[in-house]
Parts: structure tokens; sequence; C-alpha cells
């Protein structure tokens, strides 16, 4: 039986979350794919069994948000799931979150740095680790040919 490959959308600020949905759901269309959306929480693993991430308070808006994520998802006619992840260093809760889902391909976005190269630099050394793990790393919308 093979699955469906996984598209996995770290949910971020929602101007970049909105832009590299739309992408990572005709990315998942395209491949009759589905669309993992994770939001870090922060915390170390040790501190949220993953019974308890399920439980966490979210106060409105994010619940609201993460509804119209998923509403949208659906809209393209792709299967969707939400997911919550432990996150203490982004950096590798994002490697960790891919290997979690199972996902193929990854939109991710790493915080702004005061090095000015630092966060593409971060970046980069991701996409790297990622590639090994025959992972594709996004951290912008990326056109999709059908």
């Amino acid at each position: 039986m093979n699955e469906q490959p996984v598209i996995m959308v770290q949910i971020n600020d929602p101007q970049w979350t909105w832009e590299v949905l739309h992408s990572a759901c005709a990315l998942a269309r395209a491949c009759d794919g589905r669309v993992s959306l994770v939001k870090m929480v922060r915390g170390r693993h040790d501190t949220y069994p993953s019974a308890k991430l399920g439980l966490l308070q979210l106060d409105e808006q994010d619940r609201h948000m993460l509804q119209a994520y998923a509403d949208t998802v659906t809209d393209y006619g792709v299967a969707c799931d939400i997911k919550f992840y432990p996150c203490c260093d982004l950096f590798g809760a994002i490697a960790g979150a891919a290997d979690q889902v199972g996902a193929e391909t990854v939109f991710a976005k790493l915080p702004h740095s005061m090095i000015p190269f630092w966060a593409d630099a971060r970046f980069e050394v991701l996409r790297q680790h990622l590639s090994h793990q025959r992972l594709a790393l996004y951290n912008k919308p990326v056109e999709v040919r059908q």
C-alpha cells in the first residue's frame, strides 16, 4: 500500500502562511498528497507528551486561523491534518516535525536574526540537512506545474 505524499506547512505569521499554503495545496493536489499543518509550541519534548499536545488551550484567534487554513486545504480537495510539535529550537523542531509527519516537502520559515546573513545561513543548513533525508525545504511559495 502506497501512502500519500505529505506536504508539511509550518504555521507561522499569517501572511507568510497564506502565501505558502496555496503552493502546498497545489503541490499536494498535483501529487495526490495531503497537507499537514504544524503549529510549533514552545517547550521541550518531555514537557509535552503527545497526548497533552491535543489538549492545548488555543485562543480564539488561533482556533479561527487553524480552521481557516484547514478549510482552505479541503477547498483544494486535499486531505489535511493539524499537528502540534513542541519546540525549544525551531531549527531542530522543523526537522523533527517533518520526520514525525512523514513529510516529503516542507514549507518552513526561520525567525529573522539581528545578524543579516544568519537566518539565511541557518535555513541553508536546514535545507542541506533535510535534503540528506530526501526532503525538499522551501521558505516561499513555489510554482506548481500541473
